[in-house]
């Protein structure tokens, strides 16, 4: 196996903590053709991401939460949902480009977007595309490696596609932010693709029910002085909302 980008190696570190549950310095280091040091470096990195905790020869993962198919999550809290995507939508621009990553909410987003003209959308969602299909926006899919669970394309060509691209907007969801500094997604690729979106959007807008604020998630995408616009339902818990009133604006519909 040839040396990695940096970004690429750790890309591929985390997926094996995630499969096979712990990992030891000196098989990466061999494997990837790389120093002992350099692995000791990208594990203490991936812990700062929450996506393992360091032990003397390795490192171990904590627990993720089950990743529930997007099928199963779609059909709860639809209320909710209908009215965060009701003023998502009512706050996108005219002419905007738009990041939208996959979720139930984005995609109750997207069905609202048909009646617009003029948008562009650009997605790694496989959902979004069909539904925007015969609208008057233009819609580009991102490619990349499809997750069968989530609908959502992940991996360097998806990462790539997005290097090229600034959009006005980007539109992401969560799988939970309990207890975290920022929202957080249950996979990595899924994160590095919304740590993207983010990066190269000029605002973001996180849209979630208010259950994802009760809701444990291993990986999180950014920091919440990285949002510019929450969008949730009224039934969120006033000592986790308020809080982040200081560093962003919150809608509670």
């Amino acid at each position: 196996m040839g040396k990695r980008f940096t970004s690429e190696r750790r890309r591929e570190l985390a997926e094996l903590l995630l499969s096979n549950g712990s990992v030891q310095i000196s098989r990466l280091a061999e494997q990837f053709q790389v120093s002992r040091e350099t692995i000791r470096k990208d594990l203490l990195f991936l812990e700062s991401e929450g996506i393992g905790q360091k032990t003397r020869g390795g490192s171990l993962i904590a627990e993720p939460a089950a990743e529930r198919p997007l099928s199963s999550r779609a059909a709860e809290h639809t209320e909710s949902k209908a009215r965060i995507a009701r003023a998502a939508a009512a706050k996108i621009p005219d002419g905007a480009t738009v990041l939208m990553d996959a979720g139930s909410t984005t995609c109750e987003i997207a069905k609202l977007l048909v009646l617009r003209h003029h948008l562009t959308v650009v997605t790694n969602s496989a959902l979004i595309p069909p539904i925007l299909a015969g609208s008057d926006n233009t819609v580009y899919a991102l490619g990349g490696e499809l997750r069968g669970s989530s609908l959502a394309c992940v991996g360097m060509w998806t990462l790539s596609a997005l290097q090229s691209i600034r959009g006005d907007l980007a539109i992401l969801a969560t799988d939970g932010c309990l207890n975290r500094g920022g929202p957080c997604t249950t996979v990595y690729a899924e994160a590095e693709v919304k740590k993207a979106m983010v990066r190269n959007a000029g605002r973001t807008m996180l849209v979630c029910d208010s259950s994802k604020f009760l809701q444990e998630s291993i990986v999180q995408f950014c920091s919440w002085d990285e949002i510019d616009l929450l969008l949730t339902d009224d039934k969120a818990d006033p000592e986790q909302i308020e809080p982040l009133r200081a560093k962003m604006e919150i809608e509670l519909l």
